[in-house]
């Protein structure tokens, strides 16, 4: 691994994440949005970036629809999912998760915004290319 406590002339900023150089994006921290090529669904950003707060209280799995996760509790800990830029890359993947209070500000620890579509028509949904 390079740059363990190293200098970077290009930021101008000590950098103390440690990096592999094959792999080196120039960003210090989190990247800009949609910065790296989309998933094979088109999809940008989905984990290893920042991990991002979900509305879910969290609680042991198995998953229980019943057991209080889905109240939005104000007070109850959050789940965070998706991995960031300072995890081993176990963690960055959507099924792995951890939580936090609902204060607490967390320096790599972010969200999503979701919008929801309209329904496209028959005629756009036939137009699609399939791949």
């Amino acid at each position: 691994m390079n740059g363990w406590a190293t200098y970077n002339e290009k930021r101008r900023s000590a950098d103390i994440v440690p990096r592999d150089a094959r792999f080196d994006d120039e960003a210090l921290v989190s990247a800009s949005v949609g910065s790296y090529r989309p998933n094979r669904w088109g999809l940008h950003d989905m984990h290893g970036n920042v991990w991002e707060w979900t509305r879910s209280d969290y609680a042991q799995y198995p998953y229980d629809e019943q057991d209080g996760r889905n109240s939005l509790s104000p007070t109850a800990r959050k789940v965070v999912r998706g991995g960031s830029w300072y995890d081993r890359p176990k963690r960055c993947r959507s099924s792995f998760r951890l939580s936090y209070p609902p204060w607490r500000r967390i320096f790599n620890v972010g969200l999503g915004v979701v919008l929801e579509a309209e329904q496209p028509s028959s005629e756009v949904v036939a137009s699609l290319p399939l791949r």
